[in-house]
């Protein structure tokens, strides 16, 4: 139906519009334009790419009309109106401003559609050369008669040259739907007639080209006069189409927009049955052009000549199959004998020639069978298109290339039909193959006693929907599944046959055969006993009309044999029996021994003289025998009639029961034979040992395992060197199956044998012993223990296994020392060895010594201080060093005039004969110079008492090494060590004045705490102050690094240094913060309060005397945050640096200083200014 504007007015809806070229009378919509907003038609939700839409893609509006609107008032505008669309064309959306919101379904713009040619054509002159007919295989439907009669195939498109001479006789009709009025078959483009023409051109009429379905119906219904046309035209043909009937409907033609007012009208055209063939497009993209890509649509591609596809045919998934449609020959719309031959010009290909080739196919099968479905079409094209590109379906070429030969070879041929009636039986006359030409077929209804048929499925497990008949036109080879229902209420139980048992048969019938002798004719139904399935069903009695041989009964509910089954019983007597006096035999039989080494005595018989032929009697040639073992465990065989039982261990002294049954034609005997066997005792086995020989380590002990094959034997003891073991020296684990057994013997009675060879014996209740070769060894290492003390060797211990311990030697003896002990290290290093330490390597132990303390002498102890020594301080004692430089170490041992110089050099071995001296100058100030240490005591004069030894003046050479935690000190008159807090033990050079004669001594008196890190940027630091007994530790063995310091701590700290005694104060920071007070360096505030990093610079200015600053605060980030009182304070600490600063460059002059801070700057302190 046409759409054509009219300026006058009219009714809404009008009761009835013509088709072809009658016009629509115009209406008139006024609608808000702010209603239109939320009516206007979203892009569907499946559209797989989104396409921006261009203004000019379109050419006004659609309104969808919901199906409930009334008539209404007469109205004035430009507007069309589609009947079977229900749907209004507009130009702009103020047309619409006075339909209700509820009677408009959605709004949309009416999108241009294109014809998909290449180009306008052209050349309209070539020869006659169909190259696309030609190699799809065409002419086989030619041949075979098939030319689409019948068949209405619609093409909406650009009319048709029906003048035509090669459309003489086709049968064409139409109408137009395009403004300009001009009729269907006034094709002024052209495209229309090319591609209708490769569907309907006469076939065998002398003339031009050949059509793929010349006997079809054309139906033109012309949207287009150019290339491009609006959608609401396409849409009113489609429609059209389907009310004129038509089978087919070919679109050559497409937009990139998804329309839901075309998608509306494809549905409704599938709905109708119609077949809709579209091109896919020409772009040769992966974009989708509708209406191809809807699924009720056959998309089709283009191929070239060769079957390759056309570089311009789209690839997408629209593509369902491709065709002919790159280079092909058509009819010409401007003459009637013309044609479009050039076969290089754009004009002659597109995917819009392709489509019509699958159009014709669709006519060819419809004229086969009328009731063919589009599934069934579909199927045909999928089954028989060439295969091309990717195996299987791609998105260049869909299913493949069109073969017409397969296509109208699958469409002909007779279709197989499977039946698998899980258990069922079909009746003779089932249907077993059908053709699309069939009528509807019924399936047919199998039957299988005890149960209900519930349908046929074309799913094997049953699912989806039954299925009772085969369509008329369907296609392809089908197989069905049978489901059934059991029925409970006809089923049977059991069958019983004089007490034999019958057996169900595929077929729903049972079989019983019954012994030799049974005359059939003589039972009666009370012979026969029936039970069914359910305790309220019964069995009629069984009746027979052959003499016996076959029977039938039924079985139904009690009281209701309105629905019964009916079973046959099938009745056999067997020929084949026992013959008389031969169903009991006997015989013997004797296992094989445990070792293999006595073989089995096997029972053979031949049954042939067992068994006769009731009526030949005669065995037949197929004879054999079925065996059966009733009581044993031997092999039981048969070899025709020939049989063999091979007992088992197990059947020793026992009498094992067989059966015989004889077998014929696949039938086993009812009657046997029993054989009854003494199997005989199991011959002896000689056991022996698996494992050839024994090894047993003493360093790694674990006893020792020996492999044995028992054989049925049992062992009766073990020995080693011919002495029996009792049951705790060894243990028999469990035998196996085969007779094999573990045994182990115990570690004890193997580590009480000497190294070397022996045996081991194990004796069994029968046969010989077994006798095993034992290697006793031991791979313990052994080590050496040597004893060192003043240099040489003092005793050596040998032969020293590993783990073990040792005893020690007597201690040594050295004048004015004590011995300590052993030591895995000199002077007291590394561990000390005891009686109970085990040794695991050879090592040499030292001897350690201490000096033995005298019992008094040597001044006043304490005392001294200030700034130059001080022979006090404030530490308490430490350990006494194990060694002090003597004079037997000495190569001089003189001391000249008063302040003379004597050098002592340091022998590298003791000069025994040099004897001690004694100071007796008086009021005469000494200096004793080591020059192999650099080590300088100058004496003061007056303070060494007549007769003191020079050897007490000397540190201890082998503790002096520089570590932080070394200091100097003296024993005082308790024997105590006092340290000298400012004395610096270098390694190059120690200098001191010793107030007092007493014996000096370099120590380590380090504290050691389990917060301070081995390589901490403090550890040194920490040493430093705990070995001058300035600090001590915060608990058990921890310092607290991080601890803020306080004020009181650090008077504490100071008076410590100068000598002060702070012990006993209360509160304990009392004494140092008097001292501290006195001397100016604290006004005695805050004790508890941290102190920060000014103030200890301030204190420690103070205490060192106010020195002049040689410093500068000018590098660091915060020198404008350090107070006034502090800042000269600071200037020096930096310039003697006691500080250095943060890492980012700062003072941080009000931050707390730590435990650790302090023991820095402290020891930073000390080292600067000692003497």
């Amino acid at each position: 139906m046409g759409l054509r504007p009219h300026p006058w007015l009219l009714e809404l809806i009008h009761p009835r519009f013509g088709k072809g070229s009658e016009p629509i009378k115009p209406v008139s919509l006024l609608l808000c334009a702010a209603l239109l907003t939320g009516l206007l038609a979203p892009v569907a939700a499946a559209q797989e790419a989104a396409v921006e839409e261009d203004p000019g893609s379109y050419a006004g509006y659609i309104v969808k009309l919901s199906d409930g609107m009334p008539r209404m008032r007469t109205l004035s505008a430009d507007a069309s109106y589609d009947r079977e669309g229900n749907f209004l064309v507009v130009d702009t959306l103020e047309q619409t401003q006075e339909i209700p919101e509820e009677y408009i379904d959605y709004i949309e713009p009416n999108y241009y559609v294109e014809l998909f040619s290449t180009q306008d054509p052209s050349d309209p002159y070539y020869a006659d050369y169909q190259w696309s007919l030609q190699e799809i295989g065409a002419m086989s439907a030619y041949r075979q008669g098939l030319t689409g009669e019948g068949v209405k195939v619609g093409f909406v498109d650009s009319g048709i040259n029906t003048a035509h001479v090669d459309l003489d006789d086709a049968r064409i009709d139409g109408a137009n739907f395009h403004a300009d009025g001009l009729s269907f078959d006034q094709d002024v483009y052209g495209h229309g007639t090319f591609a209708a023409g490769i569907v309907a051109a006469q076939t065998d009429n002398g003339v031009g080209l050949a059509g793929v379905a010349p006997g079809a119906d054309i139906r033109a219904y012309r949207v287009f006069n150019q290339k491009t046309t609006t959608m609401d035209a396409v849409v009113s043909a489609i429609y059209a189409a389907i009310g004129d009937g038509c089978d087919v409907i070919n679109l050559s033609l497409g937009t990139q927009y998804q329309s839901n007012t075309l998608r509306t009208a494809i549905e409704a055209a599938e709905a109708a049955g119609i077949v809709l063939v579209a091109a896919v497009g020409n772009d040769g993209s992966s974009t989708l052009q509708y209406p191809a890509a809807y699924s009720a649509v056959i998309g089709v591609g283009s191929v070239d000549s060769g079957l390759t596809v056309s570089s311009f045919s789209q690839r997408n998934r629209s593509v369902y199959v491709t065709a002919p449609g790159g280079g092909v020959a058509g009819l010409d719309h401007e003459s009637a004998d013309g044609y479009k031959l050039d076969l290089t010009s754009k004009g002659n290909m597109g995917t819009s020639y392709a489509a019509p080739v699958v159009a014709g196919m669709a006519a060819l099968a419809l004229g086969y069978d009328r009731d063919l479905t589009e599934d069934g079409f579909r199927y045909l094209l999928e089954t028989t298109s060439t295969d091309k590109g990717s195996s299987g379906y791609d998105t260049t070429y869909g299913y493949g290339v069109v073969n017409i030969d397969a296509f109208v070879s699958e469409l002909r041929r007779e279709f197989t039909i499977t039946y698998e009636t899980n258990g069922g039986v079909l009746p003779e006359n089932a249907v077993q193959a059908y053709a699309v030409t069939d009528d509807t077929l019924t399936l047919p209804t199998p039957t299988r006693p005890g149960f209900q048929f519930t349908g046929w499925y074309a799913a094997s497990d049953l699912s989806g929907g039954q299925v009772s008949a085969i369509p008329a036109g369907s296609l392809g080879d089908l197989e069905f599944f049978a489901a059934w229902q059991s029925d409970q209420t006809t089923a049977v139980q059991s069958v019983l046959v004089n007490g034999q048992t019958a057996v169900p048969q595929a077929d729903g019938s049972y079989r019983a055969y019954l012994p030799y002798g049974t005359v059939l004719a003589d039972l009666t139904p009370n012979n026969i006993v029936v039970t069914p399935l359910e305790a309220g069903s019964v069995a009629e009695p069984a009746v027979t009309e052959d003499g016996g041989r076959t029977w039938t009964f039924q079985v139904h509910t009690s009281g209701d044999a309105s629905h019964a089954q009916t079973y046959t019983l099938h009745l056999e007597v067997d020929s084949l029996h026992v013959a008389d006096g031969s169903a009991a035999q006997s015989g013997s039989a004797v296992p094989a021994s445990h070792d293999g080494q006595t073989p089995a005595i096997p029972y053979r018989a031949d049954a042939a003289a067992w068994f006769l032929d009731g009526e030949s009697q005669t065995l037949p040639d197929d004879f054999t025998c079925q065996t059966a073992v009733e009581s044993g465990s031997g092999l039981f065989t048969a070899d025709g009639s020939t049989l063999t039982y091979i007992p088992s261990a197990e059947d020793a002294g026992q009498a094992v029961t067989l059966r015989v049954q004889g077998v014929h034609a696949g039938r086993v005997t009812l009657d046997a034979v029993t054989i009854t066997l003494a199997v005989g005792a199991l011959p002896v086995s000689q056991s022996k040992a698996l494992t050839p020989s024994l090894t047993y380590d003493r360093n790694t002990g674990g006893g020792a395992e020996l492999s044995l094959a028992l054989f049925g034997n049992q062992v009766t003891g073990v020995s080693l060197d011919a002495a029996a073991l009792t049951d705790g020296q060894y243990a028999l684990g469990e035998v196996t199956t085969d007779g094999a057994a573990l045994l182990t013997l115990e570690d004890a009675p193997l580590s009480a044998l000497e190294n070397g060879a022996h045996t081991v014996t194990v004796t069994f209740d029968a046969g010989e012993p077994a006798a095993v070769p034992l290697t006793v060894c031991d791979s313990t290492p052994l080590y050496t223990v040597t004893f060192r003390s003043q240099g040489a060797v003092f005793d050596t211990r040998s032969g020293v296994r590993s783990g073990s311990t040792v005893t020690l030697p007597p201690a040594p003896v050295r004048e004015d020392y004590d011995f300590q002990g052993w030591y895995t290290q000199e002077n007291g290093k590394g561990t000390r060895f005891t009686t109970q330490t085990p040794v695991t390597d050879s090592l040499t132990l030292y001897a350690y010594w201490t000096a033995t303390v005298p019992s008094g002498g040597g001044g006043s102890g304490g005392g001294g201080g200030g700034g130059g020594g001080g022979g006090g301080g404030g530490g308490g004692s430490v350990a006494v060093p194990a060694e002090t430089v003597t004079a037997a170490q000495t190569s001089a041992n003189t001391i000249t005039e008063a302040g003379g110089v004597t050098t002592l050099t340091l022998l590298e071995e003791a000069a025994t004969s040099v004897e001690s001296e004694t100071l007796v100058r008086e009021n005469a100030a000494h200096t004793v110079v080591l020059t192999g240490r650099g080590v300088t005591v100058t004496v003061p004069a007056g303070t060494l008492p007549e007769g003191f030894d020079v050897n007490r003046l000397l540190p201890d050479r082998s503790a002096f090494t520089g570590a932080p935690g070394e200091v100097l000190a003296y024993v005082d008159e308790n024997g105590g060590l006092r340290p000298l807090p400012w004395v610096v033990v270098g390694s190059d050079e120690l200098t001191f004045t010793a107030g007092i004669a007493a014996d000096y001594r370099i120590v380590n008196a380090g504290g050691v705490f389990d917060d301070v890190a081995a390589d901490g940027w403090y550890t040194g630091s920490v040493a430093f102050v705990t070995a001058r007994g300035l600090f001590s530790g915060t608990g058990e063995a921890a310092f607290s690094p991080d601890v803020p310091m306080t004020r009181g701590m650090l008077v504490t700290v100071l008076a410590r240094l100068d000598g002060a005694d702070t012990a006993g104060g209360s509160p304990w920071y009392k004494p140092g913060m008097d001292w501290a007070v006195t001397r100016g360096i604290s006004d005695g505030s805050a004790p508890g309060a941290p102190i920060t990093r000014e103030q200890l610079a301030a204190m420690l200015w103070r205490y060192a005397g106010n020195p002049v600053s040689q410093g500068s605060l000018d590098g660091f980030t915060d020198a404008g945050q350090v107070s006034a009182y502090a800042a000269e304070a600071l200037r020096w600490a930096v310039g003697a640096g006691l500080i250095t600063g943060t890492d980012a460059g700062a003072l941080n002059p009000q931050g707390e200083a730590s435990r650790a801070e302090v023991a820095a700057m402290l020891t930073r302190f000390i080292t600067a200014q000692a003497v």
